[in-house]
């Protein structure tokens, strides 16, 4: 049922990395050419990453601003929060899946530890070696954790 003349069939699984700016709220956009609105069905699934780590990347980063991106997660990422000092900072989740820090004064250059809260309530504790400038980074971190597989939550067979 939908609005247009060639829908979309069948079953996809997809990961979302972005927002669709011109999407209502639950809306998907697959990027292909085509016409209309249909309706669908979205179930999320913990993702397929197999024996593989959280990574980090960061985004014009620096001493003094951080835009970090945590990757790779079985289940998303719903908190995080950046240990400076003594103190445990919670940095702004912004629209493009990055978290962003400013005005908290200059940072130590690393190695930082990180605290993630999982969409299901699992605390991952990590530490990142150090803030990278450079965007094509992409680096592990030093505890090497991963969001632990989820047996009350879908998966993809």
């Amino acid at each position: 049922v939908g609005l247009g003349n060639s829908p979309i069939v069948g079953e996809f699984l997809v990961f979302t990395k972005d927002l669709c700016p011109e999407c209502a709220a639950g809306d998907i956009d697959f990027a292909w050419n085509g016409d209309g609105r249909w309706d669908i069905r979205i179930q999320a699934v913990q993702c397929p990453v197999g024996d593989t780590t959280i990574q980090y990347a960061f985004q014009g980063s620096n001493q003094w601003y951080i835009k970090l991106q945590v990757r790779n997660a079985r289940i998303p990422i719903t908190s995080l929060e950046l240990k400076k000092g003594k103190d445990w900072v919670t940095p702004k989740h912004t629209l493009d899946g990055y978290w962003e820090v400013m005005n908290q004064g200059e940072w130590p250059a690393g190695p930082i530890n990180v605290r993630m809260t999982a969409a299901n309530g699992e605390v991952l504790n990590d530490v990142i070696p150090k803030i990278e400038t450079d965007s094509t980074v992409i680096m592990d971190g030093f505890n090497k954790v991963q969001v632990s597989f989820d047996n009350s939550l879908p998966h993809f067979p």
